[in-house]
């Protein structure tokens, strides 16, 4: 990164662009690098930048107020570029942005791709922020589901508090078992819990915040009340 792009880190998040849905949707109808190329000058300045400013305010809120979460430019955004290598779409570019902040202090080293966090989201029609692990591999869900079973009151008592209620009203809609896996109770008050595949919670988010400053502060509350979910996700997969 040349010196010009890191000196702009130090200037405060403005938001996105209102106009970035716009150029979602017509990247996703021109889904092809002739396209991308001549406007890649938007893409650079107009999302790229505020991306980046975006995850760089963050990480001062979270170290200054102590907020366990992990926000770093180089690895809480995503590429737009897509792996098409062993995909049958061929599509090159992605056509939402999106922001990964893991849960955790530990800022050294490279974070697993399955890792507890916090996920924002913007594309052509929807902006939402979600919380949890998407896709946990098969030990991490053999973990999860163990620790939920073991301590399903403490499970119970965090998905269920009013406030997170409120901030995740969209939870585990997500492909699931349709028996228990072996080993479990049929009638345990978690077997429901437990036949998931996917631990992640979201809420829709107005587009109008992503255009301003604001969006920090909204993310800022959003994480921290997701953290009694991903502490108890986290611990659940700590010792695999």
């Amino acid at each position: 990164m040349d010196k010009q792009n890191n000196s702009s880190f130090y200037k405060y998040f403005e938001g996105f662009p209102k106009d970035l849905q716009n150029f979602l949707s017509e990247l996703k109808e021109n889904n092809n690098r002739q396209w991308f190329e001549s406007n890649r000058d938007f893409y650079e300045k107009s999302i790229k930048i505020p991306a980046k400013l975006f995850v760089y305010s963050m990480s001062k809120i979270f170290i200054e107020k102590n907020i366990p979460f992990i926000a770093d430019p180089k690895r809480s955004i995503f590429r737009i570029y897509r792996d098409i290598r062993f995909s049958k779409n061929k599509e090159p570019y992605k056509t939402n942005i999106g922001i990964y902040f893991h849960y955790g202090f530990n800022n050294s080293g490279k974070k697993p791709i399955n890792a507890p966090g916090i996920y924002f989201h913007i594309d052509a029609t929807e902006c939402f922020i979600a919380a949890g692990l998407h896709q946990p591999d098969p030990e991490q869900l053999k973990a999860i589901r163990q620790s939920i079973y073991n301590n399903w009151l403490e499970f119970d008592k965090i998905i269920n508090n009013r406030d997170f209620i409120k901030y995740f009203p969209y939870r585990f809609v997500g492909e699931k078992l349709k028996r228990l896996p072996p080993g479990y109770q049929y009638n345990h008050p978690a077997s429901e819990y437990l036949k998931l595949k996917n631990f992640d919670i979201y809420n829709d988010i107005d587009i109008k915040h992503t255009y301003s400053e604001k969006l920090i502060l909204l993310i800022e509350e959003y994480a921290i009340i997701s953290i009694p979910f991903l502490e108890f996700l986290n611990e659940a997969i700590s010792s695999i």
